[in-house]
Formats: C-alpha cells, structure tokens, sequence
C-alpha cells in the first residue's frame, strides 16, 4: 500500500511540474490524474480492472470491485479520450461508462534482428519440435496443463517434443518440479526472463508458440495478450485458448490451433498435429506473413496520433 501512496505522490508532482500537452492514464489506478491541469487526457484501459481485484493485494472482494468502477465513473468525466486493446473490451467499457473507446491493439515492435539458433542455445538436437511459452506463467495460464502435458509426453516416450519457457521464475520452477518428475522434465528447458531483442530473435527458430490462457474471469475471456502478437510478428504458428478476441485473429489469418485451456486432450491432439502434419503447420507459417504485412506497431500508433490530432 506505501508504494502505491510514494507513485500516486511522485507522478502527481511530476505532472504538475510538465505540464504536459498530452496525458495518457495507463489503466484506473492512474485515473485520479485526469483532474491534473494537463492538455489532451486520454485513458488507456488495458484491463477490465473491477474484474481482477482478486490479483491485487491491497483491495479484494466486493469492496475493491466497488472502488474501481466508482473511481472508473467518477473521474472519467474528466478524461477527452478513451481507448483500450480490442473490439470486446472496447464494446463493454463504452457500454459501462457511456463513452466511445477507440481500439489500438497491444501490438509490438518488431524490428529486424539476426536469429539465435533456439535448440544450440539450449543444447537440444537439431530434430527437436520446439513449443514455445515467453513471459509468466502461473494457474490462470496453463501452469497446471503445462505439468500435465510434460508428464504426458514423458510417459508416451515422445522424446523429440520439448518445451522452451522463458520468463520462469523460482517459484514457478518449484511448482513444476512437484508436478513433474525429474526425468520427466530432462528435454525440457527452463530460463528466466530475456531482453526483447533476445527473446525476438529466438523465437524465430522455434516451431510453435503456446498460449492457454484460462477462462477465470471477464478479463482473460476478452483477452488479445501482446504475448500472441509476439509469436506470430516472429513467424511462429500458435496453440490458443478458444476466446472471441483470439479466435477472431487465428481465424482471419489461419496461423494455428484454437484449443480449449482446461483440456489437455484437446491441447495435447493440437501438439500432434502440429508436429506430425508438417504442411499444416507450414501452411499456417507461411500465413503468418500475411498477418505481419496487415499489422504492426507503426499502424497502431498511427491511430493514437490521429485520435490526438482529432481532439485538439
């Protein structure tokens, strides 16, 4: 909660002291600012925060989803413009609060890099199918499916499959270690974060980005993760979670598998698929360009310019 308190107090003194032309709220807890005397005020709403109070320690429960849509209303009288990350949350916050909300997608920026050999960096032959997760990784997010998977591939003895995690911290390592045995994770590898750069240019080299985001709130139902983007921006085909705004963008492009989280038949039958129909998975590969000539970080900051543009 102190820290909470030294931002609020740090940023409110570094407005004052900018008075900057633009002033761009990233999500509710910078909200109260849109009473600052700043120019154009914009909020950015990456998340449908009143639904994930449970992951924030300092308000919990009926009372800190009470708190968030109270502050979302009040002071978001005071703000010019409004944007968020897709279609849905764009449709159901415009519903709420009464306001148009404008779409820019999370996407990256995506520069040209040279290519880190993904199985040599790990020490795996080069025959090895590479599945792929970056960032944090945690219940809501396959954790559970993931230890399940690696058992699976172990006892079946598909020895040629490993997954790559980046992003695993001590804890999550732990976890995965009373899920799994020790042989069972041997061909699978485990790193914590890396540099954008670094991460980019490995994942070019790897096979299949994986994704299983889960079903546990209006959040992650609605959800078109930056993570998704990154997979396919580096050319990897994908295995996602069966949610609208993710369907709507494998679909458009036809760059991989659509899989319900909770099921790991379902995710387990897409990882066969991938790895043993070779033109399948070539043929969403090759779609990946496709979506990489339609959609990118320059085409998204485009429309925050023209927004800002619009509303001097």
């Amino acid at each position: 909660m102190w820290l909470q308190v030294r931002y609020f107090l740090k940023a409110k003194k570094c407005i004052k002291s900018l008075n900057p032309d633009v002033l761009i709220m990233n999500d509710v807890n910078t909200l109260v600012f849109s009473r600052s005397k700043a120019g154009l005020k914009i909020y950015d709403s990456h998340e449908l925060w009143y639904d994930l109070v449970e992951y924030h320690g300092y308000v919990r429960g009926r009372f800190g989803r009470w708190l968030f849509k109270s502050i979302e209303k009040r002071y978001s009288k005071d703000v010019d413009a409004f944007i968020t990350v897709n279609d849905s949350m764009a449709e159901f916050l415009g519903k709420r609060l009464g306001k148009r909300f404008h779409v820019i997608r999370n996407v990256p920026l995506i520069e040209e890099s040279d290519r880190i050999d993904i199985r040599k960096s790990n020490g795996l032959p080069n025959t090895t199918f590479i599945i792929v997760h970056s960032g944090s990784i945690s219940e809501n997010r396959g954790l559970n499916e993931l230890g399940q998977l690696i058992t699976r591939l172990y006892k079946e003895e598909v020895r040629n499959v490993s997954f790559v995690l980046y992003g695993i911290d001590k804890g999550t390592m732990k976890r995965l270690r009373m899920m799994c045995t020790k042989d069972a994770l041997k061909q699978h590898r485990f790193h914590g974060p890396l540099s954008q750069k670094e991460l980019y240019s490995t994942l070019k080299t790897a096979d299949l980005g994986i994704l299983l985001t889960k079903n546990t709130n209006l959040n992650n139902y609605h959800s078109l993760p930056n993570k998704l983007f990154e997979y396919l921006m580096n050319g990897l085909p994908v295995i996602c979670s069966d949610f609208p705004e993710m369907r709507t963008l494998i679909e458009k492009y036809d760059v991989g598998w659509l899989v319900n989280p909770e099921n790991t038949e379902d995710v387990n039958a897409a990882i066969t698929q991938a790895h043993t129909d070779s033109s399948m998975l070539r043929k969403y590969k090759e779609n990946t360009t496709r979506l990489t000539g339609d959609i990118s970080f320059k085409q998204e900051m485009g429309i925050l310019v023209e927004l800002i543009e619009a509303s001097h």
